[in-house]
């Protein structure tokens, strides 16, 4: 399996790489569209000989597409097939781009565009990626982000444009429901039973979609509560009034999001716990 979506990809999207392919950055990289917006997958050109082959990604292309400097170099080691990582991101100033590689082994790289206003929120798109295809993906900021080790002694790395913050981590559940990712297929394409997939402890318990979304509401229900406590003699500083008026659009905008959603509830892993 190379390539998996709940999506056919746009011809506006062919055409945007097609663009991006003709000017001087991606002269010795295949830069090829998946069905999600501003996601892309990278081929450097392979210059060989009898002792092997290099390749490069310069930054130039990266930037192009967004990228803004590398922050930091990420390898994640994975011994035995059927890990899961994910589906992780992080939020609003350490929102991260990612440039992913498995650099022995391979997985099926899954990514979900999580962008309220982008055309493709909600969808997801899967991308195998080994040694062998030499392919990169490009993950662009405000998607979550996971991926399957389909063989034994995988290492995967990721190169990111923003520190690592706590604060500002958030997960979303591999199965949910609402976004439907077609796991049974992937797992089929690799002979792996979902009695062999391992999770972190973390990733077992992340929300779904609409959880993550009702976490963020109750939030900033927190937040007006604690804003309209401070009014005194029936006043509020103008400060706070503009503040109140963004927290009734975004929540406003969130129960748009989560009244098209149809799944609330977390679904349980399916690896015999």
């Amino acid at each position: 399996m190379k390539y998996i979506a709940n999506k056919e990809i746009s011809s506006i999207y062919e055409e945007a790489a097609k663009k991006l392919q003709e000017t001087r950055e991606f002269k010795t990289i295949k830069i090829e569209p998946t069905n999600l917006k501003d996601c892309y997958i990278l081929t450097p050109q392979v210059f060989g000989d009898i002792r092997g082959g290099l390749d490069q990604i310069d930054i130039e292309p990266l930037e192009a597409l967004g990228f803004q400097g590398v922050k930091k170099v990420i390898r994640s080691t994975n011994p035995k097939r059927g890990v899961i990582r994910g589906m992780h991101l992080q939020k609003g100033n350490f929102s991260q781009t990612k440039v992913v590689r498995c650099i022995n082994g391979k997985v099926m790289d899954v990514v979900i565009d999580l962008r309220e206003d982008s055309p493709t929120f909600g969808d997801w798109t899967g991308v195998e990626l080994s040694p062998e295809n030499n392919r990169s993906l490009y993950v662009p900021r405000g998607f979550a982000h996971g991926y399957l080790a389909a063989e034994d002694n995988t290492n995967f790395l990721y190169l990111v444009d923003n520190f690592y913050n706590k604060p500002s981590e958030a997960g979303l559940l591999y199965n949910d429901q609402d976004i439907n990712i077609d796991w049974k297929s992937i797992f089929e394409s690799y002979g792996i039973d979902e009695s062999e997939l391992l999770f972190s402890d973390k990733d077992k318990v992340h929300p779904t979609l609409y959880g993550l979304k009702q976490i963020e509401k109750d939030d900033l229900v927190s937040r007006r509560h604690e804003i309209i406590e401070t009014i005194k003699d029936g006043l509020l500083a103008e400060k706070e009034q503009l503040e109140l008026l963004k927290i009734e659009r975004r929540v406003s905008d969130i129960d748009n999001v989560i009244g098209k959603l149809s799944n609330p509830k977390t679904l349980a892993l399916t690896n015999g716990e």
